[in-house]
């Protein structure tokens, strides 16, 4: 602080020092004081005047005047996916930081030592040097000397003003979810409007198959679906039904080789569909209607198929690892050559179903129906068959070793050449089954009823 002016009365001028100071010290000690403090709180005030001023008004304001200066236009910044006009207040001069006690008695003992004329007990260049070792280097700015408050994190945008070096602004960030949402919305709507306008405008549906109408169609369904969530996927193939342009018997529209995992098609009609080579992973079909649907070689790995209408449908080749097929009606279905390992289809309604040289091991059939199903060369090592209907079914040369065929209905059953090594065939009924070439030494046989009606 600079020496006070000599304005004081001719009087004063004789008193002596100490009495000097035991009059004006604690006046000046209380204006230095003062000042420090206004100064120190100079910004908050600012800042508070500023919000406040902000708040008040929340009324849209037309874009290039603002409520507190209209002479002064608002700058646009964009943030997330939305322009958002601010009004940035006055910069202050200063940041407002800690006032130290210390410093405080330093400057008010040097005002008056220098105002009397005497020696001072405090070196204002050495608290200079002091505070300013003590000062992060990295928190000065080399502009205004002020310190610069921690980085704001940028994840953080409230509604205050948001103060980035010596600059409040007041910024407003708008939620990245709903954008995503509506790119997702955006991107079904264009492509109903591309296939919308290639009946209308390009004839879609009275086109010939292989024209390049249909390949165009069938190319964006295809890129659309695999960048859709699991119910706009739902939501495409809804679309394409209702147009007609996905009927199993004329279709206009191929979904060969489509990707529809994870995709929600619970309870929907998809039958008689050509979903060849399509990618199901994960997908859930519970309770849809996919009865006479061809899936050659399409992957259902842990699909959910329960209560799922399937009869007559076609899985050559399917790979459906882990998939849950409880209760589902698979009668009459072909999973010739199938992929099934530890799936669940236990209750589920097999009644003339195809698994020739089908991969069902470890999977849980328990209560299931497979009358009159073939089973010829079929893996069941390891299975769960208890309490399963297998009356008049094939199993001629099935691998069945460590199987649980407890209680299970072997009525009538074509055993011939089949591996029964450590089957379990406890309370199990075989009158009438054909065991040519089986071996039953290392069978569990208890309460079970033989082909000839004896019960071991």
């Amino acid at each position: 602080m600079p020496a006070l002016p000599i304005l004081l009365p001719s009087r004063l001028f004789n008193m002596s020092r100490e009495k000097l100071k035991q009059t004006w010290w604690p006046s000046l000690k209380l204006l230095v004081v003062s000042l420090l403090l206004v100064q120190s709180q100079g910004v908050s005030i600012a800042k508070t005047l500023s919000s406040e001023s902000i708040q008040d008004d929340r009324s849209p304001l037309p874009p290039g005047q603002s409520q507190q200066n209209p002479s002064r236009p608002i700058e646009a910044i964009q943030i997330a996916d939305e322009p958002v006009y601010i009004d940035r207040p006055p910069i202050p001069t200063a940041i407002e930081t800690p006032v130290s006690s210390d410093l405080v008695d330093g400057a008010v003992d040097g005002a008056v030592d220098g105002a009397v004329g005497g020696d001072s007990s405090v070196n204002p260049d050495a608290t200079s040097a002091t505070d300013a070792s003590n000062m992060d280097a990295s928190n000065i700015d080399d502009t205004s000397g002020a310190t610069v408050p921690e980085a704001v994190d940028s994840d953080l945008y409230a509604s205050e003003p948001t103060y980035i070096a010596d600059e409040p602004t007041r910024m407003r960030r708008s939620n990245p979810q709903p954008a995503v949402r509506r790119s997702q919305q955006e991107l079904l709507a264009d492509y109903q409007d591309k296939i919308h306008a290639f009946v209308v405008n390009r004839d879609l549906k009275t086109s010939l198959e292989g024209s390049d109408i249909r390949t165009q169609a069938k190319q964006e369904t295809i890129a659309t679906l695999e960048q859709l969530d699991s119910q706009r996927k739902a939501a495409l193939l809804k679309f394409l039904a209702e147009s007609y342009l996905i009927d199993s018997k004329t279709p206009v529209i191929s979904l060969v080789g489509a990707d529809l995992s994870s995709a929600d098609l619970s309870r929907v009609t998809l039958s008689n569909l050509d979903l060849r080579d399509a990618d199901l992973r994960d997908a859930n079909l519970s309770r849809a209607n996919l009865s006479g649907t061809k899936l050659f070689r399409a992957t259902l790995n842990r699909a959910d198929l329960s209560f799922a209408n399937l009869s007559g449908a076609e899985f050559f080749r399917a790979s459906l690892g882990d998939a849950k097929l409880f209760f589902a009606n698979l009668s009459n279905a072909n999973f010739n050559s199938a992929d099934l390992k530890g799936g669940d289809l236990s209750l589920a309604n097999l009644t003339a179903a195809d698994f020739s040289n089908a991969d069902l091991s470890q999977t849980d059939l328990s209560f299931a129906n497979l009358s009159n199903a073939k089973l010829i060369g079929a893996d069941l090592s390891s299975a769960d068959l208890s309490f399963a209907n297998l009356k008049s079914a094939s199993l001629k040369g099935a691998d069945l070793s460590g199987v649980n065929l407890r209680n299970a209905d072997l009525s009538g059953v074509d055993l011939s050449d089949a591996n029964l090594d450590g089957a379990d065939l406890t309370g199990a009924k075989l009158k009438g089954a054909n065991l040519f070439g089986v071996d039953l030494g290392n069978a569990t046989l208890s309460n079970t009823t033989m082909p000839d009606g004896t019960v071991k």
